[in-house]
């Protein structure tokens, strides 16, 4: 059983070629057989789980604690600790350079590797407003 929800889609906003929001991963049908994205969303995916049960496991101390109505804020929370992280630009940059670095490592799959980094430079450099030149996203992403 996958920890994933995988949708192929024939389009995305933002000229994206994938989604994850929370486990549901959307990724556009001419890429269907590109593992790397795939991995790129997945380390998306994989960071709403932690922060699910960092804020679950607050809330069950805090109601241990004090009250078990600490649950219901803490619930709220985790289910949307994505959404809550992304506005922080220090964690949305951290979290984009993780998901490039994973999906230039494992390429298009089959051992079949990326002929540049060139997307995952730019990318940085403008679809996120990082405000980075292409040395900092080279240097990020290891290059």
């Amino acid at each position: 059983m996958n920890y994933y929800k995988l949708k192929f889609v024939n389009t995305l906003s933002g000229g994206a070629g994938g989604k994850a929001k929370r486990y549901k991963v959307e990724i556009l049908k001419k890429y269907r057989s590109d593992q790397g994205l795939l991995a790129h969303e997945l380390v998306h995916v994989q960071a709403w789980y932690v922060g699910l049960a960092l804020c679950l496991l607050a809330g069950v101390a805090a109601s241990w604690y004090w009250h078990w109505l600490c649950m219901v804020p803490a619930a709220a929370v985790a289910w949307s600790n994505q959404d809550i992280a992304y506005r922080w630009k220090w964690y949305r940059k951290w979290i984009e350079v993780v998901a490039y670095r994973k999906q230039l490592k494992v390429g298009y799959g089959n051992g079949i590797k990326y002929l540049n980094a060139d997307f995952a430079v730019k990318a940085l450099m403008h679809k996120y407003g990082f405000d980075m030149s292409e040395e900092e996203a080279e240097e990020a992403l290891g290059l």
